[in-house]
């Protein structure tokens, strides 16, 4: 799942991080009883959308 930490898209690229932001993220975002949306078109378009009920 794309929300848990660690997660890389490629075991091939050789990039510097912790995988640790969409996570983090997540967990801030439910902290306040929001919602975190994904959408995405492979090799189009990604879009992530938090919800804020009123």
């Amino acid at each position: 799942m794309i929300f848990e930490p660690f997660y890389r898209g490629s075991h091939e690229r050789n990039e510097k991080g912790f995988g640790l932001g969409l996570s983090s993220v997540k967990s801030v975002v439910e902290a306040h009883n929001w919602k975190v949306t994904l959408e995405s078109i492979p090799e189009k378009r990604t879009v992530f959308s938090i919800i804020i009920p009123r």
